[in-house]
């Protein structure tokens, strides 16, 4: 062959037992230029041996053509003692599945390699040989794409699972030191007159397991969006009855010195998720109430047009910086004036998940020392 061509590959090496499929395999290749020399072998472990003996020696991209039924060593072995190489060998080599059967399962166990580049069946032809050539490396930058996909989803995770270790360990201590704490110091008030001071120790008690239940709830949250199951299920429902039933629940769990106003325009019948909307009501009340002074109002709006309904939390509390707006809602983020208050980081991201489920938008502005309002606008759903 031509030294001076420009071929996709260094080596082709035929891993075959069968004579006439070793030979046909050759033809093809030297006749259509798709490597510059051809290697015809009848066994698998001869190839492995060599692969493993010639780490340094070969610096162009090989093609292994495999076929899958051999008798000293299949190419399934093969292909398992081949994954177990250290990456810098591997990588030199791509590997082509040749068989006799068009089973859907081996086509499946072949591409759960990711040096597998394709899978044929036998007889091996022109159309193949050109076909492979004209779309191999297309289909290796293809899987490489999905590979590293996968790879930056696999870090990401590792990244939640870190993050949330380093969190649970400081969020969980302290509302549950309060709440043994505060168990112990009831027993210690048995007298009529000290009531005052257990109420006080029942409502640190409450008011922890709360935080505790809103740190799992957010974990649970995300874990569902993450794995894609949650799942947006409308009904008709009275916009104006549901917020209020929202914020009676909120106003049982905050101190007695936050005031939520609430008011509504339009009519209040609406097709919307009640479970999503509620979370997201929820996450905004929360903090709302805990980014806000004590004895502020937060003002709650709902309104009903003919192509959207709407929902405005505003509230006049510390408000947020305008570098740390640009991370709003990125998960576990929170703000530099706000580290000291209790939280997830993870309510505005999960905000932002359910608007995008029901194809709404979420506007905001805030400014620090002032407050923040939050707007959701949501599309008018029809039920089918």
């Amino acid at each position: 062959m031509d030294q001076n061509k420009s071929y996709k590959y260094k080596r082709v090496i035929v891993i075959d037992d069968t004579d006439v499929d070793r030979i046909i395999a050759e033809k093809f290749i030297k006749k259509y230029d798709f490597a510059q020399e051809v290697i015809l072998v009848d066994s698998a472990i001869t190839v492995l041996k060599h692969i493993q003996e010639n780490k340094s020696t070969d610096d162009g991209l090989q093609l292994i053509f495999l076929d899958i039924n051999m008798p000293d060593m299949n190419g399934w072995e093969f292909l398992e003692h081949f994954n177990q190489l250290e990456n810098e060998i591997r990588d030199k080599y791509r590997i082509l599945i040749v068989s006799s059967s068009p089973n859907i399962k081996d086509k499946e166990r072949a591409f759960s390699s990711q040096y597998v580049v394709d899978y044929i069946v036998k007889p091996i032809s022109k159309e193949v040989i050109l076909g492979l050539h004209a779309e191999l490396e297309h289909k290796v930058y293809e899987r490489t794409l999905l590979l590293n996909e996968a790879l930056k989803k696999e870090m990401e995770l590792g990244e939640i699972k870190s993050r949330f270790v380093s969190f649970a360990s400081h969020e969980f201590r302290t509302p549950l030191s309060i709440i043994l704490s505060s168990i112990n110091l009831l027993s210690k008030y048995t007298k009529t007159e000290e009531q005052e001071k257990r109420d006080e120790h029942i409502s640190r008690i409450r008011s922890s397991v709360s935080a505790l239940t809103e740190i799992l709830n957010d974990f649970l949250s995300v874990s569902k969006l993450e794995d894609g199951q949650t799942h947006v299920q409308y009904s008709d429902v009275d916009i104006l009855k549901l917020t209020e039933t929202i914020i009676t629940d909120m106003n049982s769990t905050i101190a007695a010195d936050h005031v939520i106003r609430y008011s509504h325009q339009g009519s209040p019948s609406v097709v919307t998720s009640v479970s999503l909307y509620r979370n997201i009501l929820v996450n905004l009340l929360s903090n709302a109430i805990k980014f806000s002074k004590a004895g502020s109002v937060i003002e709650v709006k709902t309104s009903n047009t003919a192509s959207e309904y709407t929902l405005t939390v505003k509230d006049n509390g510390i408000g947020i910086s305008e570098v740390d707006q640009k991370h709003l809602f990125e998960r576990f983020f929170r703000g530099d004036n706000a580290v000291s208050i209790q939280g997830t980081g993870l309510g505005l991201y999960i905000v932002a998940k359910y608007v995008e489920l029901m194809n709404g938008k979420i506007q905001y502005k805030s400014q620090l020392n002032v407050g923040t309002e939050f707007h959701i606008s949501l599309p008018k759903q029809n039920l089918t």
